[in-house]
């Protein structure tokens, strides 16, 4: 009996650690796409082509220069 509940805590602690990891993974690549939104939308400053991002941009909110980031739009 203790060898099974020894077994099903171990394969508890092995799948807690193995979300957690699998979150980390996905709150890098979350980031890493926030980058890459912000960076093209500061590229993307005067294109009159593109409309000012906003809120509903997909992107978010830049803390640094308080302005919104998205993927098809301009930061300002």
């Amino acid at each position: 009996m203790m060898d099974i509940d020894q077994n099903r805590e171990r394969i508890r602690a092995e799948r807690s650690l193995q979300l957690q990891a699998d979150l980390a993974v996905q709150n890098r690549q979350r980031e890493a796409q926030a980058d890459l939104y912000r960076s093209l939308s500061q590229q993307r400053i005067g294109d009159k082509s593109l409309p000012v991002c906003g809120a509903a941009s997909g992107g978010g909110l830049d803390g640094r220069t308080g302005y919104w980031y998205g993927k098809d739009c301009r930061s300002r």
